[in-house]
């Protein structure tokens, strides 16, 4: 099964393989149901996007959060994507808030980054610029080059971090 969900994955992203596109799709619809948690988060995306299945953000939520709950960190993190994009209140933002952190425990460099946003906008966690930048740093290590950006923008700002033009300008060639 997970041959038959890499090769999903690649086909979803333009790779060439042995199957045709609904080949592929079908490979990774039974993978899926036989719980790999790569291809149940696949069948998420798919839900998600509307890709070769009808969009459904019911049914890419519930395929999130199997994977999630049973530690996948990349539904960890598209799970807390969805929830904090369609959030009408603080509870969807702490449970967004409560996957990114499950993600970050994994060291997932995109948990990170979005636990340490989430500190640096306040939603779901109380607004702390300190640890934002903390959470940063981690998540450029981690390999995430959205962070420089951050980290540059706190260094511009001072926000978090005393205000260091040389630095920010670092970042930024970082990011580049």
């Amino acid at each position: 099964y997970s041959v038959s969900c890499e090769t999903g994955q690649r086909l979803r992203y333009g790779a060439d393989g042995i199957f045709t596109r609904d080949e592929a799709h079908e490979l990774v619809r039974l993978a899926a149901s036989a719980g790999v948690l790569s291809c149940v988060h696949t069948a998420g995306v798919y839900f998600h996007e509307g890709w070769m299945t009808t969009k459904s953000d019911a049914d890419a939520r519930a395929h999130y959060f199997f994977a999630a709950r049973h530690g996948h960190s990349v539904a960890q993190v598209d799970l807390g994507h969805m929830l904090f994009e369609s959030s009408t209140n603080k509870e969807q933002d702490l449970e967004a808030v409560q996957w990114w952190r499950k993600a970050a425990e994994q060291d997932s460099p995109a948990g990170l980054y979005n636990l340490a946003n989430a500190y640096w906008q306040g939603r779901g966690v109380t607004q702390d610029d300190s640890h934002a930048v903390q959470l940063f740093t981690k998540a450029l290590e981690a390999g995430s080059m959205r962070a420089s950006l951050a980290l540059a923008e706190a260094a511009l700002e001072g926000r978090g971090t005393p205000r260091d033009l040389k630095r920010a300008g670092s970042m930024i060639s970082v990011a580049l």
